[in-house]
């Protein structure tokens, strides 16, 4: 199935890294990225495995929109940090 989410708090290239890493360990397909309106494209293979998905993403700063706080968006710019070293930086 394919979904896509509007989250809060990415900023750059790093956290689209940081995302597109997650998701592929996830096991979730067909990811795309777009930072400029905080969309995250992907294939997912069920509910269980959506909301799965949806948890990770929150705990690495980036939940779904309307949803963040001061906490989420601290993890969100260590999130951004990682993604930036390890190799895509805007």
């Amino acid at each position: 199935m394919k979904k896509q989410l509007i989250l809060e708090n990415i900023k750059c290239g790093g956290c689209e890294q940081t995302i597109r890493k997650a998701l592929m360990k996830m096991g979730a397909e067909d990811i795309e990225l777009d930072h400029e309106n905080g969309s995250v494209d992907f294939s997912y293979q069920n509910e269980k495995h959506l909301e799965s998905i949806r948890k990770k993403l929150e705990s690495l700063g980036y939940p779904d929109a309307g949803q963040s706080n001061f906490r989420l968006r601290a993890r969100s710019y260590v999130s951004c940090m990682i993604g930036r070293l390890q190799g895509n930086p805007d």
